[in-house]
């Protein structure tokens, strides 16, 4: 079938989706044997500037803490003129609307339509949500999983080292000085006998 060049892997969710899922009106998947199946009528509207221009699977974690982005070009003298922004949702919202783990989301050039392909096992499709009229999506959806990770703090290479033993681990201070003070009262006081048995006597 004719299609543009653009192509979406498909994860081993459903036999129905196992291959690779063209951006057509009608989404089809190229199967391993070079033939094509029918996976589901996604009803988008077709034509130059209007159709399917991205799509992505929704990975674990993206409809708890995930977020979607795509972006609205300008297009000069276009129906949808687009406002040179980049537009962003929630997964949170996916899933109010009936969107599971492993579907297939497509977003379109004219008004960003998005419609969500679930299969269960069969393969059904439904517009959930739709931009502003004037919105003109170009390129990529992109699905983010969940939060950017959190910056963990590292000690300043200047920090000063604890105190070392012999072997490379570290030593509680405070234990050692008073390990140091006992030995030393220890070897005044041995000191002190030895000094007196060898001091001669008086009477000698």
């Amino acid at each position: 079938p004719t299609c543009c060049a653009a192509t979406t892997p498909v994860p081993a969710r459903s036999s129905k989706t196992q291959g690779t899922i063209t951006r057509l009106p009608i989404r089809r998947s190229f199967l391993p044997t070079g033939t094509t199946s029918l996976v589901a009528n996604s009803s988008a509207p077709s034509g130059q500037d209007t159709g399917v221009e991205g799509a992505a699977f929704v990975p674990p974690g993206f409809l708890t803490a995930g977020t979607a982005y795509t972006a609205d070009r300008a297009t000069a003298n276009n129906p949808h003129p687009g406002t040179d922004t980049l537009l962003r949702l929630q997964g949170a919202a996916f899933a109010t609307a009936g969107v599971h783990e492993g579907d297939l989301l497509l977003v379109t050039e004219a008004s960003d339509r998005i419609v969500d392909i679930t299969c269960a096992p069969d393969c059904t499709a439904q517009t959930i949500g739709m931009g502003q009229s004037v919105a003109h999506g170009e390129g990529h959806l992109l699905l983010v999983g969940g939060p950017p990770p959190t910056a963990t703090h590292l000690p300043s290479p200047s920090s000063s080292p604890a105190p070392l033993a012999a072997g490379g681990g570290s030593v509680p201070l405070i234990p050692v000085v008073l390990a140091g003070a006992v030995a030393m009262l220890a070897l005044g006081w041995l000191g002190g006998r030895w000094f007196r048995r060898r001091r001669p006597s008086s009477d000698a």
